[in-house]
């Protein structure tokens, strides 16, 4: 130290002790602190008590307590104590504590890899009650603020904060700090509220000025409420707001239950409500807010939660587009996008439900759907302009979609592509077998010169008309394993074709034309035209039928291709690196489709 000053003074009243008055100032200059490497230094501190006591009955009254570190902070403390302790009550605060000066102060060992810190930080504290008694078992928490135990309030106040430093390797940079929050706890009850707001640079690659409003409140240690949890961040057109409540916190507060998925799922009863926006058009700079992406319009999210302890969660809400255009570096480009796609979701929790194996129906997987499409409220229920892919486009595209009872129901999409039209529906489903993707559908005049290497010519006709139906069995649990053409199951059932381009198409079959079948209906195409071709391929079979038209034969029937292995065709290995395409789909699919989630040795399973 570079001096010190203390002065003591003691008024003892008489013999019984009932009557002390105890106070004290002390000053000390340039007081440092050392350990090992670490030194630690201030101007000066002071402090300042006066106390009086009743050593009789244990009572003491702080009357005064002040702490003064010259550019740093003031404090200041009353108290009251009854019967040692037994009763309490505090009244503190701390004002003005300088966080640039305490972060100098700080050695380096602590700083970690941050620059600097700074602002005000003003804290306030009031609290009264009684200790627990010892006859009490129940664990400490839950009798210190018991109803009849504690009252307590806190204000927190940051004002001007600012940070520069780094967050794992992204350099962070934070001015304009404020935080204001309220911590209050009374009749077993507590709530906090308040708000903050900032500027923030290098977290998300973008500048964020985030405005965040809060309100929880907890009941009898067991309820929580949030009433109020909305944040916006200011020129980027984002929007996020949450609602609802949890119940059955006590044991887990308590310490009487671990905090663990499987206690959590078993004993909580939850539901929130969330809401998130993101507009682009309130973006200050949606190319910096997007990096190489373009994007335009607004999406928005409605979910709620709900969870029943032990029994099961679900999730009901829906996204919707307005106007939304989203063009990507890789050439992907949609373009006005506009509707709601609705959805829920359930997982059972109770294995006696998952028992009962219900196969879900929807009138659009039959044909006799399409005039009852009308009186569905998923008509037309999202729209696009059109959806670039490689220098191919889908234009006018409308989907009738929705995700229900863990189903994903496209009931009718139609688009124009190539020239032509296409038209059909999408299902996610359950089966006895488990989860099964079905897709269906029909084209029309559609231009296969770009599908097919076709020499181009004023008679050569690459328009095809007919349909498709593809069903992808899902392999649950089977993440690591390829996707296997026994899976797959192709019709497809082509009603107008030109010969130049069936010529092509059975070459791309047998490129080394060796199979005689193929080989003799493409000699047959030099004498008579295509009427129609079935292709299919089912338990990694392809069997291949075409029918031909002669002017003198009339229709006649190719010799027929039967159970060729998909896996001895000399395209297989390019067929089967396009399949692997589809394994994303096939553990999105797993998600979208599992009925429950159980415990099995302590890992967390799905159930299909």
């Amino acid at each position: 130290t570079g001096g010190w000053f203390s002065q003591f003074n003691m008024d003892v009243h008489d013999k019984s002790l009932t009557r002390v008055r105890l106070s004290q100032k002390t000053r000390i200059d340039k007081p440092s602190f050392h350990q090992d490497d670490i030194v630690v230094g201030l101007k000066s501190v002071s402090l300042e008590t006066l106390s009086r006591q009743n050593l009789k009955k244990g009572d003491v009254n702080l009357d005064t307590l002040l702490l003064k570190i010259p550019d740093m902070v003031n404090a200041r403390l009353k108290a009251t104590l009854k019967e040692w302790g037994k009763n309490f009550e505090i009244d503190g605060e701390m004002e003005k504590l300088q966080l640039a000066s305490l972060w100098n102060l700080l050695p380096d060992i602590f700083k970690s890899e941050q620059e600097n810190a700074g602002g005000t930080l003003d804290v306030s504290l009031k609290a009264k009650g009684s200790l627990p008694t010892n006859e009490d078992t129940r664990p400490l928490l839950t009798r210190l603020l018991a109803p009849a135990n504690t009252e307590a309030s806190m204000e927190v106040l940051l004002s001007n904060g600012f940070m520069n430093g780094f967050m794992g390797d992204n350099k962070v940079h934070a001015e304009s700090l404020s935080l204001k929050t309220r911590l209050l706890f009374k009749d077993g009850g507590g709530d906090i509220s308040g708000n903050f707001s900032g500027n923030l640079e290098g977290l998300a690659g973008i500048p964020l000025s985030p405005e965040f409003e809060f309100r929880y409140a907890l009941s009898n240690l067991n309820s929580l409420e949030i009433k109020q949890h909305q944040l916006k961040l200011i020129n980027s057109g984002a929007q996020h707001s949450l609602a609802g409540h949890i119940n059955g916190l006590r044991p887990f507060i308590e310490g009487r239950r671990p905090i663990q998925a499987k206690e959590l799922l078993s004993k909580l009863d939850i539901k929130l409500a969330s809401t998130n926006t993101l507009d682009i058009t309130q973006a200050a700079n949606s190319e910096e807010l997007f990096g190489r992406l373009k994007a335009q319009g607004t999406i928005t999210s409605k979910t709620i939660f709900q969870q029943s302890a032990g029994k099961k969660l679900h999730l009901n809400g829906s996204v919707g587009f307005d106007k939304f255009s989203l063009h990507l570096p890789s050439g992907i480009a949609l373009n006005n996008l506009s509707g709601t796609f609705p959805y829920t979701k359930t997982l059972n929790l109770d294995p006696e439900r998952l028992k009962d194996k219900t196969v879900g129906f929807s009138p659009a997987q039959k044909k006799f759907f399409t005039p009852l499409r009308n009186f569905s409220r998923y008509k037309n229920i999202i729209r696009a302009d059109s959806l670039e892919v490689h220098g191919q486009s889908l234009n006018d595209i409308g989907l009738d979609v929705v995700f229900k009872d863990n189903r994903l129901m496209t009931e009718k999409f139609i688009f124009d592509v190539l020239g032509g039209t296409v038209a059909g529906n999408l299902f996610l489903i359950q089966n006895r077998q488990g989860p099964v993707i079905k897709f269906s559908t029909e084209f029309a005049g559609i231009d296969s010169s770009n599908l097919l290497v076709i020499a181009t010519g004023k008679n050569v006709d690459s328009k095809i008309d007919g349909n498709l139906q593809v069903e992808l069995k899902i392999q649950t649990g089977a993440e690591g394993q390829p996707v296997s053409l026994d899976q797959l199951s192709v019709k497809v059932a082509i009603t107008r074709i030109g010969t130049k381009t069936l010529d092509q198409l059975l070459l791309f079959l047998d490129p080394e034309e060796s199979k005689p079948a193929i080989m003799d209906t493409r000699a047959k195409l030099k004498l008579a035209t295509p009427h129609r071709v079935k292709i299919l391929l089912e338990n990694g079979n392809l069997n291949v039928e075409a029918w031909l038209k002669s002017d003198l034969l009339g229709i006649i029937k190719a010799p027929e291709l039967k159970r060729v292995p998909i896996a001895g065709l000399k395209r297989f290995n390019t067929i089967h690196e396009k399949l692997q395409a589809l394994k994303g789909l096939e553990q999105l699919s797993s998600y979208l489709s599992a009925r429950g989630l159980q415990f099995e040795k302590g890992k967390m399973i799905l159930h299909y």
